[in-house]
């Protein structure tokens, strides 16, 4: 049976953002996906949009031979409502990923009063906790610690750039640079 090298571009794994489950500001609960029914290009179809409690990364490795040492972080949109990563951000990785990026899709957490207290930083500092790990992991990943960039859609956007311009000490304590 004939595989396609392209495939070991989709190998992922999934990164927790936080150890132990010790996720900042969470309030405890059993939901951990939310499933819903959208149309999509004409049709209904079934897709999961994360709100997630465990705000993680997954990891799209490159080709070896195509690999190109920079890394990127995805924020998917949603409105800070849904965080789209079907549509969103899992294609864009597939393609960066293709091209020699070693990509982290942020599955971060979208303010919910019943889910969380300080709702309104929640997001930023999933954000910012992505930056930190993939900096300090670079050698893991045969990254350039100078060559780490930050990407979203929609509202995913607007978290990559509030991540990427404002510091939050308060959130994790380290400062990003």
């Amino acid at each position: 049976m004939f595989i396609p090298l392209s495939h070991s571009t989709y190998a992922q794994e999934n990164i927790p953002l936080y150890k132990n489950g010790n996720v900042p500001n969470a309030i405890p609960t059993s939901i951990l996906v939310d499933t819903i029914r959208v149309n999509y290009k004409g049709r209904e179809s079934k897709m999961v949009f994360r709100r997630t409690l465990m705000p993680s990364l997954t990891v799209y490795r490159p080709i070896k031979d195509k690999a190109n040492n920079i890394g990127l972080i995805i924020f998917s949109g949603g409105g800070y409502a849904i965080v789209a990563d079907a549509v969103e951000g899992k294609p864009a990785a597939r393609y960066f990923a293709e091209v020699g990026y070693t990509v982290f899709v942020c599955h971060y957490r979208v303010p919910r009063n019943d889910l969380m207290t300080n709702k309104e930083i929640v997001p930023v500092q999933d954000a910012q906790r992505a930056i930190q790990y993939v900096r300090s992991n670079c050698k893991m990943y045969d990254i350039d610690s100078n060559k780490i960039g930050i990407m979203g859609f929609s509202a995913g956007g607007h978290l990559a750039s509030t991540a990427g311009t404002h510091y939050l000490e308060n959130l994790l304590k380290i400062r990003i640079i």
